[in-house]
């Protein structure tokens, strides 16, 4: 008897936590060409907003295949090549102010990011760069 009701509850258990699980999808330089996407993610760390009075680090993408953006101190620019969800950044040049600690490792933990990463992919309005099964940088679009 006691079986019998395991089973059910372990299926809705399952189908509920599935539901809230968002597919990973291919990306389209089209797609996130169209928004500015704030880094809120670096190598396992939230960017903490209050070292950002003027905003968050952000990444724009154009169709032709630019990636340009700000690391909060810097500004930065870049090639990128998409394909399905390989990614392969390239010519990544960057401005050379100085930053003050915590945010120069920040900034240090974006461009290896950028420069690591080879997938990319969409899950809900959230753009994820990793690295094999690795993730090095979360965006939100705004």
């Amino acid at each position: 008897m006691k079986k019998a009701r395991f089973i059910p509850l372990s299926l809705f258990i399952i189908f509920s936590l599935s539901s809230c699980l968002k597919p990973r999808l291919q990306v389209e330089m089209k797609s996130i060409s169209r928004f500015t996407w704030r880094i809120v993610y670096v190598t396992g760390k939230k960017i903490d907003k209050q070292l950002y009075p003027n905003g968050l680090p952000f990444v724009n993408f154009t169709e032709d295949g630019i990636i340009s953006g700000s690391t909060g101190c810097n500004g930065f620019g870049g090639a990128i090549n998409l394909e399905e969800s390989n990614i392969a950044i390239s010519d990544l040049k960057m401005e050379l102010r100085g930053c003050a600690k915590p945010q120069s490792e920040v900034e240090d933990d974006i461009i290896q990011g950028l420069n690591d990463s080879n997938q990319l992919f969409l899950e809900g309005n959230t753009l994820i760069f990793m690295k094999d099964d690795k993730v090095l940088l979360r965006l939100k679009d705004n």
